[in-house]
């Protein structure tokens, strides 16, 4: 019995650590992402200074509509 208390430890032992290692795997493809997502932001943030202009523009025309 000894023997396979100590065998099922070594197996928990070694889940942990593959849970450990899973984790850290899955931070690292996180950073990753958002490396990725910082890259083409510079494009996404001109689309955004634009829009608000557009919308600015549409605004007084609605109100012009509207009265």
């Amino acid at each position: 019995m000894a023997s396979k208390d100590t065998a099922k430890a070594k197996m928990n032992q070694k889940r942990g650590r593959e849970k450990i290692i899973r984790i850290k795997q899955h931070k690292k493809k996180k950073k990753t992402g958002l490396q990725w997502e910082i890259e083409p932001n510079p494009i996404r943030t001109d689309n955004l200074q634009e829009s608000p202009i557009l919308e600015s523009d549409a605004l007084p025309l609605r109100h012009g509509s509207s009265e």
